[in-house]
């Protein structure tokens, strides 16, 4: 009897051991699995949309008197203002910038009904070495490098009054031919937001120009403006004067004369630089 109990008793554990239910590894399975996700292995800057390449990178213009890649320009990566008919100085009538890191780019447009020029007799010339009553034809550049209302000056044309450097060249180099620009840098040094006539030398600065009569650009280095002690901001200011004779027939910005304004002076036209 005691041998059959023993028996069933070994029977009864067998059963018991086999209807129990096995050891669920699923779980511990899923969990490696979500260890594993490719995307938690790969590291945040190298995922596709961080490799996108800008949009809108800065372009280099070709200064070659055709203007078409001003054209190709996209949208928002350009300042522009246009002349008015009615301004004191209204020769000048349009006028585009753009600006990269190392350079600023300048396309303008003048009424060459205001704007003759002359070459004279190439050994008539006066103490300055232009021809002697003869037309010339000097352009102006008005930069407010460092982007800052409260230094600079030069009120006469501009209502900021904050002009730190003055390129002075001519569009017409030879004195006939429309050619490329190489102006003369100068420092205001007059009082804060002063007025009048007050640079002070500085040196020349590499530049490019080309166009035809009547339809101009150029380019401007920052490399050499940064080295006469002038950086240029990520948002400066600049304007244009062109002359006859050294008296200004046009300059932009401009604006109509009115009652709240009567000489039509208004701000140099802010720029952000493209990066």
């Amino acid at each position: 009897m005691k041998k059959l109990m023993t028996i069933l008793a070994m029977f009864a554990m067998v059963g018991f051991v086999s209807c129990q239910k096995p050891a669920d590894n699923s779980k511990k399975n899923d969990e490696q699995k979500e260890e594993q996700k490719p995307d938690d292995q790969k590291p945040d800057d190298q995922k596709p949309d961080d490799q996108k390449p800008d949009d809108n990178p800065p372009v280099e213009l070709t200064i070659d008197g055709s203007f078409e890649d001003w054209a190709g320009l996209a949208k928002g990566t350009y300042s522009q203002t246009y002349g008015d008919e009615e301004a004191t100085h209204p020769a000048l009538t349009h006028c585009k910038v753009y600006a990269t890191a190392e350079k600023i780019f300048v396309y303008v447009e003048w009424d060459v009904e205001q704007v003759s020029h002359d070459p004279g007799d190439p050994n008539d010339l006066d103490e300055w070495g232009d021809p002697k009553g003869k037309e010339s034809v000097p352009f102006h550049c008005y930069i407010n490098t460092d982007g800052d209302t409260a230094t600079g000056g030069f009120s006469d044309q501009y209502a900021d009054a904050s002009i730190d450097v003055l390129l002075e060249g001519f569009i017409y180099p030879d004195g006939a031919n429309v050619g490329s620009y190489a102006p003369g840098a100068f420092a205001w040094n007059g009082d804060p937001n002063g007025s009048g006539w007050a640079w002070a030398e500085l040196g020349d600065v590499t530049c490019e120009g080309a166009g035809v009569d009547g339809k101009y650009e150029l380019s401007i280095s920052c490399a050499d403006l940064k080295g006469l002690g002038f950086p240029v901001a990520d948002v400066f200011s600049i304007g244009f004067d062109i002359q006859q004779n050294w008296d200004s027939v046009g300059v932009l910005p401009n604006a109509a004369p009115s009652e709240d304004n009567a000489s039509g002076v208004v701000n140099s036209l802010s720029v952000t630089v493209q990066k």
